[in-house]
């Protein structure tokens, strides 16, 4: 179905496989509007599906990540569509602010900053490739980043029959 979870803090999910997410999507539409996610091992973990999409508005999200690289703030699976549009993403522990295998991904007019002392990886990684439109977002990568490469687009290979990487109006800058 479609549903829509708004105004909600997410704090500290944790579980015995080191996944903990602060809300984990398995089918569906969702979206998400204004919400917290800190200090979670996963901020929003996603399974996949081609008639699945996630949505996520004006939201914050902040130190969540297991420390293994392997957890990250949003990791979308394989989706039909991904948009993170107005949102904040700071000090991911060792994993990356967006990983998304989705198909199609919108991340327009957001703020992905890993700032002083902040640890992510990559800023974005779309390891399948899809279509990525990054649009008038500010990225940041930090001088203690784990990894020299702030985007990463295919390193997996291209898994979907479109593939582009569009980077449009963004300010990239490499501490």
């Amino acid at each position: 179905g479609q549903v829509l979870i708004e105004g909600i803090e997410f704090i500290g999910a944790r579980a015995g496989d080191l996944n903990g997410a602060g809300l984990r999507l398995e089918g569906g539409q969702l979206t998400v509007r204004r919400c917290l996610f800190y200090g979670n091992q996963t901020g929003i973990l996603t399974g996949g599906g081609d008639q699945t999409s996630l949505l996520v508005e004006q939201s914050e999200f902040a130190y969540n990540g297991h420390g293994d690289g392997l957890s990250h703030h949003l990791y979308a699976g394989g989706l039909a569509s991904l948009t993170v549009t107005g949102s904040y993403f700071h000090h991911a522990n060792v994993g990356h602010h967006i990983k998304s295998r989705a198909a199609r991904n919108r991340i327009a007019y957001n703020r992905l900053t890993d700032e002083s002392g902040g640890q992510a990886s990559y800023e974005l990684e779309f390891p399948d490739g899809g279509v990525a439109d990054v649009i008038g977002n500010v990225v940041q990568q930090s001088a203690s980043t784990r990894n020299s490469a702030i985007i990463s687009y295919g390193a997996e290979g291209l898994k979907w029959p479109h593939n582009a990487l569009r980077l449009v109006h963004n300010t990239l800058v490499n501490d």
